[in-house]
């Protein structure tokens, strides 16, 4: 399980984050990924568990999370 939060959470974290592919939880809060950041999450395609609570979620960012296979 993977909990972020806080404004110091970006796009370029998110994308340091090793083995996207094995997550199974992650919980995102107040952070500030935005559309190319959440398009990160399609590469975990094991991820079981989302919680997002961000202003910067678009209609586009929905878009990617929908295609999640879980």
């Amino acid at each position: 399980m993977a909990e972020l939060r806080g404004k110091r959470i970006d796009d370029r974290r998110l994308a340091a984050m090793k083995n996207l592919s094995s997550l199974q939880v992650l919980h995102l809060h107040n952070t500030v990924i935005t559309d190319a950041g959440f398009a990160l999450l399609a590469q975990a395609v094991n991820l079981c568990e989302l919680a997002i609570s961000s202003q910067f979620i678009t209609d586009q960012s929905m878009e990617v999370l929908c295609t999640l296979p879980r």
